[in-house]
């Protein structure tokens, strides 16, 4: 099935619609939101560095990517 170029078109115009109308939903809680990520990504870094320095174990992208996931 080939895709024309009207078709392209609509598709990226539903992602774009789509892209704005959740960031204008977030806009309002937008501070409590980068302050999750933040806090997230915190975690995350001082779990590898636990993992790295007091367990004494190689950094595994698998181990990661499940830590992302959780």
């Amino acid at each position: 099935m080939d895709i024309t170029k009207i078709q392209m078109e609509i598709l990226k115009r539903i992602i774009v619609t789509t892209f704005s109308a959740v960031i204008a939903f977030m806009q309002p809680v937008q501070n409590a939101v980068n302050l999750l990520l933040f806090l997230f990504a915190v975690n995350l870094l001082v779990g590898i560095f636990h993992d790295i320095i007091i367990n004494r174990n190689r950094f595994q992208f698998k181990k990661f990517i499940w830590a992302c996931v959780e």
